[in-house]
Parts: C-alpha cells; sequence; structure tokens
C-alpha cells in the first residue's frame, strides 16, 4: 500500500469471531487465497467488540485490538473515537463492515 501509511479495519464481535470456521476465519484466508493479497494482511487491523472475539482474534492474527466500554451504550461512540483517531494519527483506513 502506498506509503504504508494506510489500514484496513474490520470490527468483529463473538458472533463473527468466536469459534473455527467463524466469519473471520473466512475473512482472514480470503487473503491466503487471493491472487496477490497475502501481503495485505500485514495492514490488516481487527478490531474486536468483546473479550471472546478478542481472544479468538490473537490466536488467528497478530494485529488484533480490543475496544471495550464500561457502558455499551457508549460503544457506538467509541468505534467512531478510534476511527477519528487513526486519521489524527496521519492514517488512511479501509473499512471492512
Amino acid at each position: 500500500m502506498p506509503g504504508r501509511r494506510t489500514v484496513i479495519v474490520s470490527m468483529v464481535g463473538q458472533a463473527l469471531a468466536s469459534c473455527p470456521g467463524s466469519v473471520l476465519d473466512l475473512f482472514i484466508g480470503s487473503f491466503h487465497v487471493g491472487h496477490g493479497t497475502k501481503h495485505l494482511l500485514n495492514h490488516l487491523l481487527i478490531v474486536a467488540l468483546d473479550s471472546k472475539a478478542f481472544h479468538y482474534c490473537k490466536s488467528m492474527h497478530p494485529h488484533c485490538f480490543y475496544l471495550t466500554s464500561k457502558k455499551p451504550s457508549l460503544l457506538p461512540h467509541l468505534k467512531y473515537k478510534f476511527l477519528q483517531e487513526l486519521i489524527e494519527l496521519g492514517y488512511n483506513f479501509i473499512f471492512i463492515v
């Protein structure tokens, strides 16, 4: 990726990332089987929204971040704040839902 200041961000919870065969497995696997896409794994940041997803993510990929809040009602705001901080740090990002 140009300048190496671009990250691919995906946010997952335990419904998408909790066991072998999950959506997260398919997503990460697609980078391995795609033509010329394996190097993009170095730019992939997976943001886990709960502890189960975080622990599973860490077993699959080295770039995982646990976004947590003591008040679940604040989590949507924290998602936007996290992305804003990426921009303020000078990163570009591609957001994958």
